[in-house]
């Protein structure tokens, strides 16, 4: 697989049209056609935008690949996840913990049994806790609703990536 070929199918698994890679790497669009008929090759700096851009390393953009089989298949499995679905994946991670850790601990709170209700001196105080637990079980429900239609997406997105192929 030339490298042109390779550009052409990465940009492809990546829904991206030769407009938009021409904007994101600040190059014409005439530019992106001749790097994917092998008619010109990108500089050195544009080379690694495109992988950045696709998520890969430099090295497999360049590497030349002979594909037995399927001519449009990329190797996935060395596809690098980008910053962004890594703080998703992280702000996800502490959402399922706070989920797991403060949700037994606030109906406890909430409908404790009369041996371990904690007695509070003052029903002020009691309201600003509920309160206070209250704002961060909101949180907790959003950041759960936010992880869900993420999640969605990207099931669609590899559905429709899986169909394409």
């Amino acid at each position: 697989m030339t490298l042109g070929e390779k550009i052409r199918e990465y940009r492809k698994f990546n829904h991206y049209s030769q407009e938009k890679v021409a904007e994101l790497m600040e190059v014409s669009r005439q530019a992106v056609t001749k790097w994917e008929s092998n008619q010109s090759a990108p500089s050195t700096e544009n080379l690694i935008k495109l992988a950045d851009l696709f998520h890969i390393s430099l090295d497999n953009l360049v590497t030349p690949v002979q594909i037995l089989e399927d001519s449009s298949a990329i190797p996935t499995s060395t596809k690098k996840i980008s910053h962004k679905k890594r703080n998703s994946i992280i702000v996800g991670t502490f959402i399922s913990i706070c989920i797991i850790v403060l949700v037994p601990l606030l109906i406890r709170m909430l409908f404790g049994t009369d041996s371990d209700s904690i007695q509070w001196s003052s029903s002020l105080l009691i309201a600003v806790f509920y309160i206070i637990n209250l704002s961060i079980l909101v949180g907790i429900v959003a950041g759960a609703i936010y992880l869900f239609v993420l999640l969605v997406r990207a099931l669609k997105k590899y559905i429709n990536s899986s169909g394409n192929r």
